[in-house]
């Protein structure tokens, strides 16, 4: 895409008027390829339409369940496959990092090297398959995007605290609320696949600024932490936590961060779309 027809796309995501109307226009002139549903559905506990308006509402889901069986065999591609290096405690990037087997019992142990980890080609995964093609997720995925979904990107990582038991003073704009503009509409599907608590970085969303945002909210994509103070004014907080196989979807639209961690967390992104347009 031309990088200013991208920038006018990316800066219109802002007006809720403009979102909307791009997102009509998209679904009345384009009908995406369906995709091929698996058979069985491994999110026993997920249900669609109470998901669905959920979104809608607040941009975040209750949590759900994926299934031990499907948890237990995403574990077991985990331990198998190499884990690349991606970023250094001052968030720059590691190109070419050398792949590592992660050691499930002392994850900890890779904490000396970096902060992010990433798995490589997972959707050649079978594990994977069943989680991105699985009927109930494709389902929520279409009726809040009012289209069929596209699988933009599946996304697989460790992250671990930077500075030990000063982690939390960690102040990186990867640790600052931020909002998303990925393309017109989407839709991220998050998979807790180790317990997360309040020290494991546990994903925070505000509720409803998915909708009309201020202009503070327009100009300001991502918020330092120090300037937090009455930004959000009475908007609802929620920290997302739970055991591992713990699921969420959430429309990234709305603010949301991650803490940093105190401990690793090792967690699933899956994100459907209207489009593959990179808006930024």
């Amino acid at each position: 895409m031309n990088k200013y027809i991208q920038k006018i796309y990316r800066e219109s995501m802002k007006f809720n008027v403009l979102r909307s109307a791009l997102i009509g226009i998209y679904n009345s002139t384009n009908k995406n390829p369906e995709l091929q549903r698996n058979k069985t559905s491994y999110f026993s506990d997920l249900e669609v339409k109470r998901t669905v308006d959920q979104l809608k509402e607040v941009a975040v889901s209750e949590t759900f369940k994926l299934d031990d069986e499907i948890l237990d065999e995403l574990h077991q591609f985990c331990k198998e496959n190499l884990v690349y290096p991606q970023l250094r405690y001052d968030g720059t990037p590691i190109i070419d990092g050398k792949g590592r087997l992660m050691d499930f019992e002392r994850p900890e142990s890779f904490q000396k090297d970096c902060i992010w980890y990433a798995y490589k080609n997972i959707d050649e995964w079978d594990a994977l398959k069943k989680i991105t093609y699985d009927p109930k997720i494709l389902e929520v995925a279409k009726s809040y995007l009012g289209n069929n979904p596209i699988v933009r990107n599946e996304y697989l990582w460790w992250s671990f605290p930077a500075k030990g038991a000063e982690n939390e003073d960690y102040d990186s704009p990867r640790y600052w609320f931020h909002y998303d503009i990925d393309d017109f509409k989407f839709l991220k599907l998050f998979i807790y696949l180790n317990d997360v608590d309040a020290e494991t970085g546990p994903h925070i969303v505000v509720k409803d600024t998915h909708k009309y945002k201020p202009w503070r909210y327009k100009l300001n994509r991502r918020v330092k932490n120090e300037n937090l103070n009455g930004f959000f004014d009475n908007k609802e907080i929620i920290k997302l936590i739970g055991d591992k196989g713990t699921c969420f979807f959430e429309d990234t639209f709305t603010y949301h961060n991650g803490t940093p961690p105190q401990k690793p967390r090792l967690v699933l992104q899956i994100e459907y779309s209207l489009t593959k347009l990179k808006l930024g």
